[in-house]
């Protein structure tokens, strides 16, 4: 018989009841199983390692450290589980971490986050509440973090047609932040369902502005205006609306980091190049050693480590990560021209060649690949070879200065030899 790949995970008492829940030391966790056998390779091996941190024996230990450290493993675990929509188990490791650790607010929270998408709100909203006052004992309570708990309460609240609550509810997250967009935009929802209208104008117009039109603020907007008896001005708010409607929310950092904990290689080295564009390289080499170590041989990410590590100053790493990725990919002529440099650099002339030569050859007509060949070429002393890169790049873009310098400089060196 085919043995089913299940793994194991512990949980104990009813979520309500964690709070005053104090089991004994040395009693069991009860478990639950989670089969991983319809997953990809990738989310399996995640789920797979994250499950494989916990515990060996799954007894509550009598140390407080020791429980808040496999309180932190229950809880990353659910994470894991929880980005990748295995609810039932990641709702247990959840309450596990809380029974192990009760002042922590990120499990209730992420739990409450859980029941309500099940419409069990009178649960999620209690765990909120909890949520909030623990994050509020925290030394340093992170206010966004705050205002995105009192959001969802108010969503719930909403949900439930307790509006008067819901307002009260957000009142509270602006006196956090006020520029929250979405809190502006469930005020002035709430406001309509309510029926007062007039009163909804001003927190839905903010929305509109903090929101940069959004369709559905625009939307309510439009609409009280509408049962104001104001029919152009509704009118001109659904005329700017793009049929692209995206869904309001608040910006939430924990639940930000479990969509993180499931993005593929490829959505990694899309988030890290932005942070490079913004000037961030050190969080862009954790997001590609993450990517790394989902998949040790991702072409891309591979080359975006070695174009990090350059930035950050480690230029052997760097060039440690190009020749991995041209092994990968020796299709690829940017790794050729890019190795070249590397061996240029250590004095190893002929190998450098050889790799322009061999990157050269694959064609390459990309603007960026042309100039470093090019470089390269003058690294090696040959500036008629690099006077055609540079040409070639500048056909591409004849504005490029970073290929208009090379230009003359291949022109003096071509000089200077003659």
């Amino acid at each position: 018989m085919k043995k089913s790949n299940f793994l194991v995970v512990m949980v104990l008492c009813g979520y309500l009841a964690v709070t005053a829940c104090s089991p004994p030391a040395n009693q069991m966790l009860n478990p639950i199983e989670v089969s991983t056998d319809n997953f990809e390779p990738i989310p399996k091996r995640l789920i797979e390692t994250a499950l494989a941190q916990l515990p060996e024996k799954h007894l509550i230990p009598e140390d407080h450290d020791e429980k808040q450290r496999r309180a932190a493993i229950y809880g990353d675990t659910g994470m894991v589980l929880d980005g990748f929509k295995q609810l039932d188990a990641a709702l247990a490791a959840y309450r596990n971490a809380s029974i192990l650790d009760p002042t922590e607010p990120r499990w209730p929270y992420l739990s409450a986050l859980i029941l309500s998408q099940r419409a069990e709100y009178d649960q999620a909203l209690s765990l909120l509440r909890r949520a909030f006052e623990l994050a509020a004992l925290q030394p340093y309570p992170d206010a966004q973090q705050q205002v995105a708990n009192l959001y969802r309460q108010a969503d719930i609240l909403h949900k439930q047609k307790h509006h008067e609550r819901a307002l009260e509810t957000l009142r509270s997250a602006l006196s956090i932040r006020e520029n929250a967009g979405a809190i502006w935009f469930s005020i002035g929802q709430n406001l309509v369902e309510l029926g007062r209208y007039q009163q909804a104008i001003a927190p839905l117009s903010k929305a509109v502005d903090f929101l940069r039109a959004n369709d559905n603020a625009l939307y309510t907007l439009g609409r009280a205006y509408r049962n104001l008896g104001e029919t152009e001005k509704a009118k001109q708010q659904f005329s700017k609306m793009r049929d692209q409607p995206q869904p309001v929310s608040v910006h939430d950092p924990w639940q930000r980091s479990i969509q993180e904990l499931t993005w593929y290689p490829r959505t990694l080295n899309s988030a890290a190049n932005q942070l490079v564009a913004l000037g961030e390289p050190d969080r862009a080499l954790a997001l590609l050693r993450r990517a790394w170590r989902m998949d040790p041989k991702d072409f891309q990410t591979l080359f975006n480590l070695g174009f990090v590590s350059g930035m950050l100053g480690d230029r052997h790493l760097s060039c440690d990560y190009y020749l991995q990725a041209l092994n990968v990919n020796p299709d690829d002529a940017r790794s050729h021209i890019l190795v070249g440099h590397c061996y240029a650099d250590r004095q190893l002339d002929g190998m450098a060649s050889e790799l322009l030569e061999s990157g050269l050859a694959l064609n390459p007509n990309e603007r960026q690949v042309l100039i470093s060949a090019g470089h390269l070429a003058l690294k090696l002393n040959r500036p008629k070879l690099a006077l055609q890169q540079f040409e070639q790049a500048l056909a591409l873009s004849p504005s490029d200065q970073d290929a208009q310098r090379g230009l003359e400089q291949s022109k003096k060196q071509l000089s200077d030899a003659q």
